[in-house]
């Protein structure tokens, strides 16, 4: 990772991560408390952007599925 590597707002996380000379975001976490890989790590900021805007959410990415009822469960 380039000390002098550019820095670009994480539309996921909101995080600050460092740009590779391919544009693409190096990898990092989100989360205070529970560290899980950012959903935005490896792409661009403009596919990142696409992603959340298509509905990949942080909430998607864990937990069970909206569908899923406690009935299913038992």
């Amino acid at each position: 990772m380039s000390p002098t590597a550019d820095r670009v707002q994480c539309p996921f996380c909101f995080g600050h991560p460092r740009v590779k000379d391919d544009g693409t975001m190096y990898a990092h976490d989100r989360g205070a408390r529970v560290r899980k890989r950012c959903p935005g790590a490896g792409k661009t900021k403009e596919q990142a952007k696409a992603a959340k805007s298509a509905g990949l959410s942080l909430e998607s990415q864990s937990g069970p599925p909206d569908s899923m009822r406690p009935e299913d469960i038992f």
